[in-house]
């Protein structure tokens, strides 16, 4: 399938603001993020027909950061699940 683009969208979350501050042109970084080309986007960690992980990966990340009370509580990715 030629045209289409996987996103991350968690770590695109945590890592919004950083982004944004980077952009060149925030008005088409907005543009890309909120409103990407229609059917051109395929999630990798979230799904409108099951949406409970990406709920609970949300939720487990915000029980961590204001456990310990920190920006980064755990990296999504080193399989550390409590």
């Amino acid at each position: 399938m030629n045209g289409v683009v996987t996103r991350w969208l968690g770590g695109e979350l945590r890592g919004y603001s950083q982004h944004f501050r980077r952009a060149e042109s925030k008005i088409a970084y907005l543009r890309d993020f909120f409103w990407p080309s229609p059917g051109a986007v395929m999630y990798d960690d979230f799904s409108w027909t099951d949406p409970l992980p990406f709920v609970a990966w949300g939720l487990d990340s915000l029980i961590r950061l204001w456990k310990h009370k920190k920006q980064q509580p755990h990296e999504s990715l080193d399989g550390v699940w409590e």
